[in-house]
Formats: C-alpha cells, sequence, structure tokens
C-alpha cells in the first residue's frame, strides 16, 4: 500500500489481513466462527447494480441467530482533496445516521485512512469541531479515547441518534478508528 492508495484497495488489504489472521494455525479457535467480507450489499437495501450502497468492510459472527454483524465504513482523509466532511458526510457516518448501514445493531465502526502528513490529532481536532459544529450529526455522547486493541492506538467513541425511528436502537454507537497510511 502507499499514501495515495484508493479507499477500496486499503479496505481489501485490511480484510485480506483479516482473513490470514481468522486461517493461521495459531489464532484462537474463537475466532474460527467469524468472516470478515469487503464490499458487500446491505441485504436491506431493495436497490442493486451501481445504485445500492456497498458496505466497505464487514465482520459476521456464526455462533448465534441472528448472526451480528459488525459493519466499519471507511473514508480516506486528505488534506485538500478528502476533507473531514467526507468522513461525517451522507456517504460516511451519514450511512449509519439514516439506517442504511446497520439498522439492527446497537454499534458500527468508522475507519479514517489519513493520507497526508497531517497528524493524527489534526484529524481528531477536525472531527470534534465538526461535532460542535454539525447538529445533524445529533450526537448524543461526546467523542471519548478508549482502547479496544493495543496495536490501534488511535480509537475513539461517539453515540448519535438515528434519524430513523428504531425501536431496538433508537442510538447507535460509532468506534472511531484512525489509520496512518502516509507513512506506510
Amino acid at each position: 500500500m502507499n499514501s495515495s492508495d484508493a479507499e477500496e484497495v486499503i479496505s481489501k488489504a485490511i480484510v485480506k489481513s483479516i482473513k490470514d489472521r481468522f486461517n493461521s494455525f495459531d489464532t484462537p479457535a474463537k475466532f474460527d466462527l467469524f468472516t470478515a467480507e469487503v464490499e458487500t450489499h446491505p441485504m436491506e437495501d431493495p436497490r442493486s447494480g451501481r445504485d445500492c450502497p456497498r458496505i466497505d468492510i464487514k465482520i459476521e459472527g456464526a455462533a448465534i441467530k441472528p448472526r451480528p454483524q459488525f459493519t466499519f465504513e471507511a473514508k480516506r482523509l486528505k488534506k485538500g482533496s478528502h476533507g473531514i466532511g467526507d468522513y461525517t458526510g451522507e456517504a460516511g457516518l451519514g450511512c449509519f445516521l439514516r439506517c442504511q448501514y446497520a439498522e439492527n445493531f446497537p454499534s458500527a465502526g468508522m475507519l479514517a485512512y489519513i493520507q497526508d502528513e497531517n497528524s493524527l490529532p489534526h484529524w481528531k481536532s477536525e472531527l470534534e469541531r465538526k461535532f460542535r459544529e454539525n447538529q445533524s450529526l445529533d450526537l448524543r455522547k461526546p467523542l471519548q479515547e478508549l482502547q479496544v486493541l493495543l496495536d490501534l492506538p488511535n480509537e475513539w467513541f461517539s453515540e448519535h441518534a438515528r434519524s430513523k425511528e428504531s425501536k431496538e436502537h433508537p442510538a447507535i454507537g460509532i468506534f472511531h478508528i484512525f489509520l496512518d497510511c502516509w507513512s506506510l
């Protein structure tokens, strides 16, 4: 990978790494019941072909039914061409807030592929600014730092109301993961 790769190229490389890990003999057996997919269509969406949106990365479990899913939407962040508005816009975070993705699940993930020399703190600051200024993002819980995986130091969590009424999940928790794709 390099710092100018398209979002789809990076997402595909991530899913390949996840699948390689799932297939490794030293991976704990509890991960045998998970699959990872790239560029899948949401089953709830009636559209097909080019009109149908594509989920960037989906992790699905098979231990229980209905099968739990964790959906990631990915966006490139690069000064001058791919700003924070892409990340928080209709084709980014908006996919979750409108229930286009992960409608039946309480949480989902946003991946930021940082592709310029701007530091990760710069883009976190931009995200915080956007949350303060854009009321349509309907922030319920402010951005807070968390550590799910030790190998991923740039993780945050926020909670938002959904624009579509959902009896089971009126709000959605979003895990934000910023990946440094500049210094690859």
